[in-house]
């Protein structure tokens, strides 16, 4: 009697082959979804771009946004992302610290940016609780200050 050879090769493939469509069964290539203090570091990339377009993939049709000015909706952030652009440049965010619960996501954050009439650096404090539903910030309270000059880097 004659004994293939091939054969512990075969079985070796076709164990991992196996192995392989049985991960995907479980699931185990499926990418997790994004926690809501994920989606807010994105969402402060649109304000450091002032790209509109991009904001509202993660605002919802009803946002409103509370601030020391008064209260805002998605109309109003448009066009104060838009003034911001405007007035300054070189703008960069950095969260400084960063807490979750629930649907409420607190963020501490510092600015810096140049004032584009005067050329000017500056640096900005704030403090901003979003609230949301469905992966985007449906309510929001932001609170900011400039603290002049910016500190040197």
């Amino acid at each position: 009697m004659r004994i293939d050879t091939r054969l512990p090769g075969i079985v070796f493939v076709l164990v991992i082959a196996v192995c392989a469509h049985q991960a995907r069964w479980v699931g185990a290539a499926e990418p997790r979804a994004r926690t809501n203090a994920e989606i807010f570091r994105e969402a402060v990339v649109v304000w450091e771009r002032g790209n509109i377009a991009d904001g509202d993939k993660f605002i919802t049709a009803d946002y409103i946004g509370h601030t020391s000015s008064g209260d805002r909706d998605r109309a109003g952030l448009h066009k104060r992302i838009e003034s911001f652009g405007a007035k300054y440049s070189n703008v960069h965010f950095q969260i400084m610290d960063q807490v979750a619960s629930g649907d409420r996501v607190a963020s501490r954050l510092e600015a810096t940016a140049t004032e584009t009439a005067t050329g000017q650096s500056i640096r900005m404090i704030g403090m901003n609780i979003s609230r949301f539903r469905d992966g985007k910030i449906a309510e929001e309270w932001a609170v900011w200050e400039i603290v002049r000059p910016a500190a040197p880097q």
